[in-house]
Parts: C-alpha cells; sequence; structure tokens
C-alpha cells in the first residue's frame, strides 16, 4: 500500500471522527417532558384541620441537609367534654333543643328540676282578733296618712292589714322602718314560690373549641345558656328524651 494511499484513508476516518463530534456538539435539546398526572382529589375523604382530633406534628428531619420537613397531620384523641344547656322554663323548648342536638349526633339526656324562689316582700299588720279590729286598725292607717292598705278576708291570714307588696328585699325594708317611726308595728314576711326548669345534659363527647362556640352563638331562649362541667360519672340520674 502507497504511502499516499494510507495518507488518505488515515484523513477520511479524521474527517468522520470530527463529524461525529460536531453532530452530538450540536443536537437539538431534548424537548420538555409531560408532567407527573396529578392524583385524584376526593373532597369526601378530606379532614379539616380544625377537626376534633386531629393535630400537626414535624416530621422527621432530613438526614441529607438537616432540615424539618413540612407539618403532617397525626389522628389525637381529643380529651372528653361535658355540657350542661338550659334552663328552659317550658317542655316544649327543652324538648325543641334537643332535636337539633339530636340532628348534630349529640347525644343527651334531659332531667326536670324544682326549686323555690323568692317571689316577693309583703308588709302587713298581723292578723286582729276580729274583722271589726281589723277595720278600726285601718281607720288609724287613714288618719296617718296611709292609703295604701287592704284588710285580708280569709286564709291563715285573714284579718290582716296588707301594706305593701315589694319585689325588692330593700324596699320593703325600708317601708317598715318608715312605718315604725309612725308606730305602726309591721311585719315582714318573704313570699316563694316554685319553679319547674328544663335542662339537657350532654354525654361526654369529643368537640373542637370551635364547634362549642358555634353552638353557643345560636339563639337557644332567654335565660339559656351553655355551661361546661367536669366529667362525672356518678352524676344522678335523669330521664331520657321524650
Amino acid at each position: 500500500m502507497s504511502l499516499v494511499w494510507r495518507r488518505s484513508f488515515a484523513a477520511l476516518i479524521l474527517m468522520n471522527v470530527a463529524m461525529l463530534l460536531w453532530a452530538g456538539y450540536h443536537r437539538a435539546p431534548p424537548g420538555p417532558q409531560a408532567p407527573p398526572p396529578r392524583p385524584e382529589v376526593r373532597p369526601e375523604t378530606m379532614i379539616p384541620l380544625n377537626f376534633a382530633g386531629l393535630a400537626l406534628a414535624p416530621r422527621a428531619a432530613d438526614d441529607a441537609g438537616g432540615a424539618t420537613a413540612p407539618l403532617t397531620a397525626v389522628n389525637v384523641r381529643a380529651p372528653l367534654r361535658c355540657f350542661t344547656l338550659g334552663p328552659f322554663d317550658v317542655q316544649e323548648q327543652a324538648n325543641a333543643a334537643g332535636v337539633f342536638l339530636n340532628q348534630q349526633h349529640l347525644a343527651h339526656t334531659q332531667r326536670l328540676e324544682e326549686r323555690r324562689i323568692e317571689s316577693g316582700y309583703w308588709v302587713f299588720i298581723p292578723p286582729q282578733r276580729s274583722r271589726a279590729e281589723a277595720e278600726r286598725r285601718a281607720q288609724e292607717l287613714k288618719r296617718l296618712g296611709i292609703r295604701d292598705y287592704y284588710i285580708v278576708q280569709e286564709g291563715e291570714r285573714a284579718n290582716a292589714v296588707s301594706l305593701g307588696l315589694f319585689s325588692q328585699a330593700r324596699n320593703a325594708e325600708n317601708y317598715q322602718r318608715g312605718l315604725r317611726k309612725k308606730n305602726v308595728a309591721a311585719e315582714l314576711v318573704t313570699q316563694h314560690r316554685t319553679v319547674r326548669e328544663h335542662w339537657l345534659e350532654l354525654k361526654p363527647v369529643e368537640l373542637a373549641d370551635a364547634e362549642i362556640a358555634r353552638l353557643k352563638k345560636r339563639d337557644w331562649g332567654v335565660g339559656t345558656a351553655w355551661a361546661e362541667h367536669p366529667c362525672d360519672t356518678g352524676a344522678p340520674a335523669s330521664t331520657d328524651d321524650p
């Protein structure tokens, strides 16, 4: 093989290598890759972060960089809480509230409580021995300028002379003192009456603060309120909802 032919063959090989290198350097960059498919979102399986028994806890630190990973939700049992709702003056109001609690899946019982309360303060002259004597005392009051009185007709205090019924104890006491300054021996007694109150006792339940606030904002009726108390397994028995 002649020297010229060998040199030509070597030059041809070098040219091919150069062409391959040039083609590789100027090759067009690959096109963008398609993004991975998004996971399916199912709202019915999602749990809000303020749900009772749910808390956020940090994941373990990354071994490579030592950075803390984002928070993750963990299921934590919330403590049981007990509430009383009331009082309701009438049975129908308590029943309506019980229906609403059932719709909220809040188990409860209903109880009735009776208690005596002060209803008024009566100022009077004690019963006289006869109707005629009571009328003479009434005439004496009239001469003293006292016009507001009447003679009790029947009952255990028949022939007493009533001088006024007050809603405030202080007003009754002040009036009694004024009568004594006029030498009128008046007595003062506290009157009572029995009231019936209906209460709803929620059974121990897991409730988030936000849910409790929502229930408290509801209009349950005049004088009716929520009260939280320690859960007591030895609480007195109460009647179930009708």
